[in-house]
Parts: C-alpha cells; structure tokens; sequence
C-alpha cells in the first residue's frame, strides 16, 4: 500500500516522542497505526530553555509509505 500519515506529538526532555496522534489521515487505518509505531521509535534532541532540556509539544512528522520502500 502506498499512502502518507502526519503525526504530531510532545517531545519529552529524553528526546522520546509522548501523546502521539494522527493529525491528518492516510484514509487507511493500518497505515496510520504504523505512522504511530514509528514515531513512537523515533529519537529527537530536545529543545532547550536557558541551556536545560525541555518538553516540547506541536512536533509534526510526515511517514510516507511506498511497496517500494519494502
């Protein structure tokens, strides 16, 4: 199946992604379950506020799906 899923999460102080959620739709709902497990496995450098790391949320991130891609 070919298809895209936008996520948008928090980004905790660790770097790990929290409250995931699809925010725009594949229209398929097996495409966007793994949209999640793949954020959920994802890694990010926090942000920082006065050189302390810190929780960030609107993080947005586009997974494109391809039988190519396989």
């Amino acid at each position: 199946m070919d298809g895209w899923a936008e996520t948008t999460f928090c980004v905790n102080e660790a770097g790990k992604p929290e409250q995931i959620r699809v925010s725009v739709s594949s229209g398929m709902s097996m495409l966007d379950a793994q949209a999640i497990k793949d954020a959920e496995l994802s890694k990010f450098r926090p942000g920082t506020l006065d050189g302390q790391p810190t929780r960030m949320c609107g993080v947005r991130l586009v997974f494109r799906y391809s039988e190519w891609s396989r």
